[in-house]
């Protein structure tokens, strides 16, 4: 019973945010978990440099993305 309330779905959710991960690529639009909203500029093993600003770049681990959003997102914010 333990594992199907608590095991699987931790495993699941864990897949999917791997494959997420994953999938991540150059000009994709991001939320990071402490709600940061940027685009990707430059991607390596560990990290991602995104463009949060004009010429303002933050660098963060790949962990800490937790959705890609449409394109085009953060123009209509602004």
């Amino acid at each position: 019973i333990m594992y199907f309330v608590i095991i699987r779905p931790q495993t699941k959710k864990a897949k999917e945010h791997k494959n997420l991960i994953d999938s991540i690529k150059i000009n994709d639009e991001i939320i990071t978990n402490g709600g940061i909203i940027g685009k990707i500029e430059k991607i390596t093993e560990q990290f991602v440099v995104i463009e949060i600003c004009s010429n303002t770049t933050i660098i963060i681990r790949k962990e800490f993305i937790s959705t890609i959003i449409p394109k085009g997102t953060i123009k209509n914010i602004k």
